[in-house]
Protein backbone atom coordinates (compact mmCIF):
# COMPACT_ATOMS: atom_id res chain seq x y z
CA UNK A 1 0.00 0.00 0.00
CA UNK A 2 1.20 3.52 -0.73
CA UNK A 3 2.53 5.66 2.14
CA UNK A 4 -0.30 8.20 1.92
CA UNK A 5 -2.89 5.41 2.04
CA UNK A 6 -1.24 3.94 5.14
CA UNK A 7 -1.26 7.37 6.76
CA UNK A 8 -4.94 7.86 5.92
CA UNK A 9 -5.78 4.42 7.31
CA UNK A 10 -3.82 5.11 10.49
CA UNK A 11 -5.77 8.33 10.99
CA UNK A 12 -9.08 6.50 10.67
CA UNK A 13 -9.82 7.72 7.15
CA UNK A 14 -10.89 5.30 4.48
CA UNK A 15 -8.39 5.03 1.60
CA UNK A 16 -9.65 5.29 -1.93
CA UNK A 17 -11.78 2.40 -3.13
CA UNK A 18 -9.93 2.33 -6.44
CA UNK A 19 -6.66 1.76 -4.61
CA UNK A 20 -8.11 -1.35 -2.98
CA UNK A 21 -9.33 -2.55 -6.36
CA UNK A 22 -5.90 -1.98 -7.85
CA UNK A 23 -4.32 -3.90 -4.97
CA UNK A 24 -6.78 -6.77 -5.48
CA UNK A 25 -5.56 -7.08 -9.08
CA UNK A 26 -1.88 -6.94 -8.15
CA UNK A 27 -1.22 -3.28 -8.98
CA UNK A 28 0.30 -2.53 -12.42
CA UNK A 29 1.97 -5.91 -12.91
CA UNK A 30 -1.27 -7.75 -12.16
CA UNK A 31 -3.29 -5.56 -14.52
CA UNK A 32 -0.73 -6.05 -17.30
CA UNK A 33 -0.86 -9.81 -16.75
CA UNK A 34 -4.67 -9.96 -16.76
CA UNK A 35 -4.85 -7.90 -19.94
CA UNK A 36 -2.35 -10.24 -21.65
CA UNK A 37 -0.15 -7.39 -22.77
CA UNK A 38 3.29 -5.91 -22.17
CA UNK A 39 3.83 -2.91 -19.88
CA UNK A 40 6.29 -1.26 -22.27
CA UNK A 41 4.55 -1.97 -25.57
CA UNK A 42 0.86 -2.11 -24.67
CA UNK A 43 -1.73 -3.59 -27.01
CA UNK A 44 -0.19 -4.15 -30.43
CA UNK A 45 -3.46 -3.92 -32.32
CA UNK A 46 -2.55 -5.84 -35.47
CA UNK A 47 -5.00 -8.38 -36.91
CA UNK A 48 -3.28 -11.36 -35.31
CA UNK A 49 -3.20 -9.75 -31.86
CA UNK A 50 -6.79 -8.53 -32.10
CA UNK A 51 -8.01 -11.98 -33.18
CA UNK A 52 -6.18 -13.56 -30.23
CA UNK A 53 -7.60 -10.99 -27.81
CA UNK A 54 -11.12 -11.48 -29.19
CA UNK A 55 -10.78 -15.23 -28.66
CA UNK A 56 -9.42 -14.81 -25.10
CA UNK A 57 -11.64 -11.95 -23.89
CA UNK A 58 -14.63 -12.14 -26.23
CA UNK A 59 -16.17 -9.32 -28.21
CA UNK A 60 -16.45 -5.87 -26.73
CA UNK A 61 -20.18 -5.25 -27.09
CA UNK A 62 -22.73 -3.79 -24.74
CA UNK A 63 -25.88 -5.74 -24.01
CA UNK A 64 -28.93 -4.33 -25.72
CA UNK A 65 -31.30 -2.46 -23.44
CA UNK A 66 -34.51 -4.26 -22.61
CA UNK A 67 -37.55 -2.41 -23.93
CA UNK A 68 -40.55 -2.15 -21.62
CA UNK A 69 -43.81 -3.83 -22.56
CA UNK A 70 -46.82 -1.76 -23.56
CA UNK A 71 -48.50 -2.34 -20.19
CA UNK A 72 -45.28 -1.46 -18.37
CA UNK A 73 -44.94 1.72 -20.39
CA UNK A 74 -48.55 2.77 -19.66
CA UNK A 75 -48.08 1.98 -15.96
CA UNK A 76 -44.94 4.11 -15.88
CA UNK A 77 -46.70 7.04 -17.56
CA UNK A 78 -49.62 6.84 -15.12
CA UNK A 79 -47.11 7.42 -12.35
CA UNK A 80 -46.14 10.77 -13.83
CA UNK A 81 -47.76 13.75 -12.08
CA UNK A 82 -48.03 15.84 -15.25
CA UNK A 83 -50.44 13.38 -16.89
CA UNK A 84 -52.74 13.55 -13.88
CA UNK A 85 -52.73 17.37 -14.06
CA UNK A 86 -53.61 17.20 -17.77
CA UNK A 87 -56.41 14.68 -17.12
CA UNK A 88 -57.97 16.72 -14.29
CA UNK A 89 -57.74 19.90 -16.37
CA UNK A 90 -59.43 18.20 -19.33
CA UNK A 91 -62.15 16.82 -17.06
CA UNK A 92 -62.81 20.22 -15.49
CA UNK A 93 -62.90 21.84 -18.93
CA UNK A 94 -65.44 19.29 -20.12
CA UNK A 95 -67.62 19.70 -17.02
CA UNK A 96 -67.53 23.51 -17.26
CA UNK A 97 -68.36 23.35 -20.98
CA UNK A 98 -71.26 21.00 -20.36
CA UNK A 99 -72.80 23.29 -17.75
CA UNK A 100 -72.28 26.47 -19.76
CA UNK A 101 -75.33 28.46 -20.91
CA UNK A 102 -75.26 26.70 -24.31
CA UNK A 103 -75.20 23.30 -22.60
CA UNK A 104 -73.69 20.30 -24.31
CA UNK A 105 -74.06 21.96 -27.71
CA UNK A 106 -71.04 24.14 -26.96
CA UNK A 107 -68.87 21.07 -26.63
CA UNK A 108 -70.12 19.68 -29.95
CA UNK A 109 -69.51 23.02 -31.69
CA UNK A 110 -66.06 23.39 -30.18
CA UNK A 111 -66.83 26.76 -28.60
Amino acid sequence: MFAWAKTAAAQGERPLKSLHGLADHGYADGIVSKLSTDANIGVVGDRKDLARRRQVFGTNTRPRPRLPTLCGSIREQLGQCLWWVVAVTALLTGVCGYFSPKGGAAIAEGA
